[in-house]
């Protein structure tokens, strides 16, 4: 694993951000949905945590649909996914204007053609205190549609 990932993006760190991100119902139905979309990629925890966040953003039933309509995108697109999904976390901020990005961002794939690009941006929020933040953008590339994104989550 990239050593800026690691040093930005601890796994606990990434943990605390799937944790504290949402209110999880805590009903087995739904944790069990979560697994059992994400199992596939349960030995890379980066990944695994991906695909736990992308599940709880989107929902499991959506994932499980794009996941069977995707396929791997080329090189030369999952090259640029960092420059578009950086595009789209300044259309995210308060203050786009002072947003300083961190290197990388880091982009895998998290499923055949599903994609998570992970990075760290400071920016400015309403209040005009510069606060670092982590974001997450998620991409399917898909035959008939090409590529989309799927989410954008920025945390605190």
């Amino acid at each position: 694993m990239n050593k800026l990932i690691v040093r930005i993006f601890s796994l606990p760190a990434m943990a605390a951000v799937f944790l504290t991100a949402f209110s999880i119902n805590s009903s087995s139905m739904a944790s069990q949905a979560i697994e059992d979309s994400c199992s596939t990629v349960k030995k890379d925890e980066l990944r695994y945590l991906s695909c736990q966040l992308l599940a709880l953003r989107i929902g499991t039933d959506n994932l499980g649909k794009i996941g069977q309509r995707s396929t791997h995108a080329p090189q030369k697109v999952v090259n640029q996914l960092g420059n578009y999904c950086k595009s789209a976390v300044l259309d995210s901020l308060k203050s786009p204007a002072s947003a300083r990005f961190s290197k990388g961002p880091h982009t895998m794939e998290i499923f055949i053609g599903i994609y998570a690009v992970i990075g760290g941006v400071d920016a400015q929020n309403s209040y005009g205190a510069l606060l670092r933040n982590k974001y997450f953008c998620y991409f399917s590339n898909e035959p008939k549609k090409g590529l989309q994104i799927l989410d954008v989550y920025i945390s605190d």
